[in-house]
């Protein structure tokens, strides 16, 4: 017959932590010498954690800051020093890459110093993607923070895209503000 590899050696091992397991096979108590041994199993019970489970309007606008977050700040630190080494915006697939916007009129050095700062705030925004997609109330505060700087580097850069979905994630969180944590 085969030994069960879990089973506790037959030397009389004592385990102080389960003493009523000791010396026996792990699930079973060790019968005394004259007894039946009778086959009693021990039920493990886990306590389970509840989790708390994330809004769907929550969900949707940490995707949303997932989305502006990830490719914004490249974009935006390449540009910046397209135009630190050439004084002028770089033309992507025929469009000058965030070009249009008062920023650019204030000339080639402060589109590079905001840029900079704006690529730092969208990095700020996978902070407040992460936060949300654990249903985080700090992320829904960081969020309100930085939406008056994102919407003013958004006018800035003459950025339409980001001015429309910037307002509809404040509110696809203030929607659910009570669900976070």
């Amino acid at each position: 017959m085969r030994k069960n590899p879990f089973d506790a050696p037959e030397s009389g091992h004592f385990c102080p932590r389960f003493p009523e397991v000791s010396a026996g096979s792990v699930g079973h108590e060790r019968p005394a010498e004259n007894h039946v041994q009778q086959d009693t199993h021990m039920t493990i019970t886990a306590e389970r954690i509840p989790i708390k489970n994330r809004g769907r309007y929550v969900t949707v606008a940490s995707i949303l800051f997932f989305l502006t977050g990830i490719p914004l700040p490249i974009f935006v630190s390449y540009t910046a020093l397209y135009v630190l080494e050439n004084q002028q915006l770089p033309i992507i697939f025929g469009i000058r890459a965030f070009g249009g916007g008062f920023i650019e009129g204030l000339g080639p050095d402060a589109l590079v110093a905001f840029g900079l700062v704006f690529a730092f705030v969208g990095a700020l925004e996978l902070l407040v993607g992460y936060w949300l997609w654990g249903s985080l109330k700090k992320g829904g505060q960081l969020a309100v923070i930085l939406f008056p700087m994102s919407m003013f580097f958004w006018v800035g850069f003459l950025l339409p895209g980001p001015m429309l979905i910037g307002p509809l994630r404040l509110l696809l969180i203030a929607s659910e503000w009570k669900t976070l944590r």
